[in-house]
């Protein structure tokens, strides 16, 4: 199903990480660089430092791209899911941009 909003906003997280660095462990750190799920924040609040209760678009995005990941959390919860995924040793910044970029072709 197409979704041009969603795409735009997997558009928008990529762009952030390649301008601002990728991070791990927290949503942003003292150099401005964010994880994935700070980048989601950022594209659709301007915020780095998600809201507390995921609503809207920013929910969407989130609960989108948790099915799209492979990650050790099989918890439910897609915050849970994206932060395991972002904060494995081996990702890079590069696979983050990738990820979001191959997201957004899938729902334009």
């Amino acid at each position: 199903m197409s979704n041009p909003q969603l795409a735009a906003v997997y558009e928008k997280a990529a762009d952030v990480i390649r301008i601002n660095g990728h991070c791990k462990n927290w949503w942003y750190d003292s150099d401005r660089r964010v994880c994935t799920l700070g980048a989601l924040s950022m594209a659709v609040t301007g915020q780095p430092q998600p809201p507390e209760e995921l609503d809207g678009l920013l929910a969407e995005a989130v609960t989108d791209l948790s099915t799209r990941i492979v990650s050790a959390t099989v918890d439910e919860n897609p915050v849970e899911r994206i932060a395991d995924w972002n904060d494995d040793d081996a990702r890079t910044p590069a696979e983050v941009v990738d990820t979001l970029l191959l997201a957004a072709k899938a729902v334009a």
